[in-house]
């Protein structure tokens, strides 16, 4: 508004200089013929300075201008008359602001008075102001620091740097002493099998290492009521698993006898007491070798019918299933594209695994493979579960495209919402409970995108929105952990290049959707059936009084039978036919 008023007042303060009173000696009329020139442009701004009072357009010391459309007078003539004079004052202003435009834009290469950044900004090539206003929400809405907050800095090794992590949720209350524990712990592994066992706040548990020969490239995890799980895949092919559990560390010998010995008052020996990881080797895994030996692309730990089976995906398209003693149950064909199985993503109920061309479900005991028809995945480079909705997959392509897929019924898909690119390069999905985290890898400047996929009223999707973008260079590899907000909300664990781990809380701002009221549908069924029912009654009472009054007459009839005359005469019947039957007997 401001910048309208100043073009508005210099526009008055040119036209009261373009003509000459006979009084003023000075004034020069301009020209009607002449270029614009370096004059011209000095005039332009001279006409700026003397509307706003400075040579800064935006000066707020701009003076007050009359539209033609806020002038107070009498109305003059009919309703469709002053509409006529309205829009041809907006038609006026209209003309005058493109004229001094076109003004403005001849003075830009030849003003010295204008910054560089204000030169730069009109001279140069800029983005259609329609696109990008219509962009579907590609500007980011907000800022990092509102959604993650920082919790810890765990620092690396130097001589040997981590380059796996992962985020594992365990128990948070030991069965024996009733003592709180951590309810979250980060494991981060090395090339060369080193892993330490931090809680989420930094605190360093467990120092060891995994046992493999050969360098590690895989590291996937469980947890279950009863155990956690940690599976290792190195480059030989050689997978072993490894047992976590979490106690409460027991104080040594010269503590207790300090306890004793102490004459103050003595606290619990269970309060602010240290939690101690112990890592144990379980199982060792290895495919077979028949013929040419399969490449492991990637593993995974899953419940597939009941058992819990240790998953390894090929690059032949084959996934293997081995049973916790080692046993190998079984190998399914997955897909034939070429690379074989990328990826494979445990669920409760099912195994996602994906290609590079397409994806599917693996589930039951013997291991059925569910292809999924959908010409939307192409290019697939990762695939997250939307906490809000299991039907619903955060699919994103080598191109930078992410879609959101529903797979309902796990033989096809639907695409719902499809988010804006984000550039070229595979990239790696992390989906929260309403919000779905994007890493960009592979690229020279990568950076961390977050996306709004909450669902509005009416099953209708709200337009997708970047909520926010950050610089993620040096982010080796990512893990979370989703929890209800009840249970502390969702933790993000950020491993660079460099072996740091930087742990975050990760605050969502989740729209819920409001619970309409199912009796409303209902209501004038209910409504019309109590009505029908009143009415069946009220018929049924008035016409159940003849058969009541018939009744009545049978009870007085029955009240005037002689018992004991009806008695002698059934007695006299009975013997009449006893008789007959012996006499036909002896005949």
């Amino acid at each position: 508004l401001r910048w309208a008023l100043v073009c508005f007042a210099a526009l008055a303060e040119e036209a009261s200089e373009g003509t000459c009173s006979a009084e003023d000696e000075t004034c020069v009329p301009p020209e009607a013929d002449a270029p614009a020139s370096t004059t011209t442009t000095t005039t332009t701004m001279t006409q700026f300075k003397r509307a706003s009072g400075s040579s800064n357009p935006f000066h707020s010391g701009a003076r007050d201008v009359i539209f033609p459309f806020d002038v107070e007078r009498p109305p003059a003539g009919s309703l469709v008359d002053q509409e006529i004079e309205m829009l041809e004052a907006v038609l006026r202003q209209k003309k005058a602001k493109i004229a001094l435009l076109e003004q403005l834009e001849g003075m830009v290469s030849l003003t010295e008075e204008m910054s560089a950044a204000q030169r730069l900004l009109l001279a140069d090539q800029a983005p259609d102001i329609a696109a990008v206003v219509g962009s579907g929400g590609a500007i980011p809405e907000s800022s990092p620091r509102d959604f993650l907050h920082h919790v810890a800095t765990i620092p690396p090794r130097v001589e040997d740097p981590a380059t796996l992590v992962e985020l594992v949720a365990v128990g948070s209350r030991s069965a024996e002493t009733q003592i709180d524990l951590p309810r979250a712990v980060a494991l981060t592994v090395s090339p060369s099998g080193n892993c330490t066992v931090s809680t989420a706040t930094g605190s360093m548990l467990l120092e060891t290492d995994l046992g493999h020969s050969a360098d590690i490239l895989r590291l996937a995890t469980a947890s279950t009521a009863d155990e956690t799980l940690v599976l290792s895949l190195d480059a030989k092919g050689l997978m072993r698993t490894h047992k976590l559990q979490l106690t409460p560390a027991k104080s040594d010998k010269g503590d207790r006898d300090a306890r004793r010995a102490t004459k103050d008052d003595i606290l619990s020996r269970y309060l602010h007491v240290k939690p101690q990881a112990t890592l144990t080797l379980d199982r060792e895994f290895k495919l077979p070798s028949k013929g040419q030996q399969r490449r492991i692309t990637d593993i995974g730990i899953a419940r597939l019918g009941g058992p819990t089976y240790v998953l390894a995906a090929d690059d032949e398209g084959g996934i293997t299933a081995f049973y916790r003693n080692g046993t190998r149950k079984g190998r399914a064909i997955a897909t034939t594209d070429e690379g074989g199985v990328l990826a494979l993503l445990p669920t409760p109920s099912a195994v996602i695994f994906h290609s590079s061309q397409r994806f599917g479900f693996v589930s039951g005991k013997a291991l059925d493979v569910k292809p999924v028809l959908c010409e939307e995945a192409q290019n697939i480079s990762s695939i997250a579960v939307d906490a809000s909705f299991p039907h619903r997959l955060m699919v994103a392509s080598t191109t930078g495209v992410i879609q959101a897929l529903n797979v309902k019924n796990k033989s096809e898909c639907v695409a719902e919402q499809t988010f804006p690119p984000i550039g070229s390069g595979p990239v790696r999905l992390e989906a929260f409970r309403g919000y779905t985290l994007a890493f960009q890898r592979g690229v020279e400047h990568p950076k961390m995108f977050a996306f709004n996929t909450t669902s509005s009223k009416g099953g209708a999707l709200l337009p997708v929105s970047v909520v926010f973008e950050s610089q993620a260079a040096g982010k080796a590899d990512v893990s979370a952990i989703r929890r209800s907000s009840t249970e502390g909300g969702d933790t993000l664990g950020l491993l660079h290049l460099d072996g740091t781990l930087e742990v975050q809380k990760v605050l969502w701002k989740t729209f819920t959707q409001p619970v309409d009221d199912s009796f409303d549908f209902y209501r004038w069924p209910i409504l019309g059936l109590a009505i029908v029912l009143v009415i069946g009654y009220q018929y049924w009472k008035f016409n159940s009084g003849s058969s009541s009054d018939s009744k009545a007459s049978a009870d007085e009839d029955l009240d005037n039978v002689d018992w004991k005359k009806l008695a002698e005469e059934t007695r006299a019947r009975a013997a009449a036919r006893k008789q007959q039957k012996s006499q036909a007997a002896s005949d």
